[in-house]
């Protein structure tokens, strides 16, 4: 996730190491709300940022890999 002035403020580990993946097999998008911004990998969501809140969904972040990720 990003301020305004293009400095990072948070990041969601995904994945390490070797990974057969290009640009068109992911996708960032907005919900409804645009109140989250997803990671989509294969179609997927992946991980989420909660850009009112700050809170991290998915990805490697906390104990469970497959936490259900909020998404309108």
């Amino acid at each position: 996730m990003y301020e305004p002035d293009g400095s990072i403020v948070g990041a969601i580990h995904v994945r390490s190491g070797a990974w057969s993946i290009t640009e068109a097999d992911i996708a960032v998008k907005w919900d409804k709300d645009e109140q989250r911004v997803g990671l989509f990998v294969f179609g997927v969501l992946t991980a989420a940022f909660d850009a009112e809140t700050g809170a991290r969904c998915g990805g490697r972040h906390g104990e469970d890999f497959n936490a259900e990720i909020p998404w309108s």
